[in-house]
């Protein structure tokens, strides 16, 4: 792997980086965990919030793209989530952004994750009629859920970050209004599940290495070499730009590319040949969810992880369903009236001052 000059773009958007002082603050005032707040940097206090919840911690058991029961080193949801914070703080640091809000943002991106990943994200929007997305999902369950329903009062930059994360096939869109974090983190999650989703596949054999186009390789020959050099061509384009941008010139051509392709042949590829069996899956568990907790059903699914759906749709269980550890997430909040399909994120109920 060749080593390219990263220095010359050292503190290149230093300028850009949200300061802690602008932020609009948390909800609440109420913070059983952060006697630190007068000391420590406050996007800081939330990374570590966010890592030591129980929903960070079910990460491992939530999909990727590919079952990890098909190979021990395919990818799932906590291994993506360390990939994306790994660039967005590579690229912070940097860049001269702020590291801990990028590590932040990166880390809830995915705790509102189904089980199964974006199949089972599908499967509640088509089994209520209502579109579900796991971003607004990890935004309700960093504000209503944790903590037995107090939530972990996170800063509104954060949640931000999370709730703006997500695109789907096509282009990289924008806001104008979004902070530089915010962009890079978006970012950081493409850079992230491109290669590594590419590497999987590889793996697991849905593509084959002679049947990869050669616009792959424009990045390098391996995961590390197409991660590096993607972060060098992010940080090169952002300087030249004057913001994070990784839209224009040959590099982010090439990435878009691949990044259609992947969409083609690997995710629409993996749901024609898995989906089925998954909704099979989700369907009996949905019986039983159903008739325990009548309106709450799909929340308690949003909790669970692929084993749970699993064991719950299998004659496995045992009459166990009281010892399944989602439940201690879903028993204190089962009959609040928490709206999975609003983030409730209105930057007029945050305060500075509760900091």
């Amino acid at each position: 792997m060749s080593k390219l000059n990263l220095l010359e773009f050292k503190n290149s958007l230093e300028h850009l980086a949200f300061k802690p002082e602008n932020s609009l603050g948390r909800r609440f005032n109420v913070d059983q965990d952060s006697p630190y707040g007068n000391v420590l940097d406050p996007f800081l206090i939330d990374r570590e919030k966010i890592r030591l919840s129980k929903s960070y911690r079910r990460l491992p058991h939530i999909t990727q793209v590919l079952s990890p029961t098909i190979h021990h080193f395919v990818r799932n949801r906590s291994s993506h989530t360390n990939d994306v914070m790994n660039v967005a703080s590579v690229v912070a640091h940097i860049s001269g952004l702020n590291v801990y809000l990028s590590e932040a943002m990166a880390s809830l991106h995915d705790v509102g994750q189904t089980p199964y990943g974006h199949s089972g994200e599908k499967y509640i929007s088509l089994r209520t009629g209502k579109d579900f997305h796991h971003y607004v999902m990890s935004v309700i369950v960093a504000q209503f859920i944790e903590r037995k329903g107090l939530g972990l009062n996170l800063t509104y930059e954060t949640l931000l970050g999370a709730l703006n994360h997500s695109r789907g096939p096509g282009q990289l869109f924008i806001s104008k209004d979004s902070i530089q974090e915010e962009i890079l983190v978006m970012y950081a999650d493409k850079i992230a599940y491109t290669f590594s989703d590419l590497n999987d596949a590889l793996r697991t054999e849905i593509v084959r290495r002679d049947n990869i186009p050669t616009f792959a390789y424009y990045f390098g020959e391996n995961q590390r070499e197409r991660v590096y050099r993607a972060i060098y061509e992010l940080l090169k384009e952002s300087k030249e730009v004057g913001s994070i941008s990784f839209a224009n010139g040959e590099a982010a051509e090439q990435f878009a590319k691949l990044r259609d392709w992947m969409f083609q042949n690997v995710y629409f590829r993996v749901n024609d040949i898995h989906e089925k069996k998954i909704f099979e899956k989700l369907d009996k568990c949905m019986d039983l969810l159903n008739g325990r907790f009548q309106t709450s059903q799909y929340l308690a699914l949003c909790l669970m992880t692929d084993e749970e759906v699993n064991l719950v749709s299998s004659a496995s269980l045992n009459g166990g369903f009281s010892k399944l550890p989602f439940l201690e997430l879903f028993s204190p909040i089962f009959d609040s009236e928490i709206d999975i399909f609003n983030a409730d994120l209105d930057p007029n109920l945050f305060k500075k001052e509760y900091l």
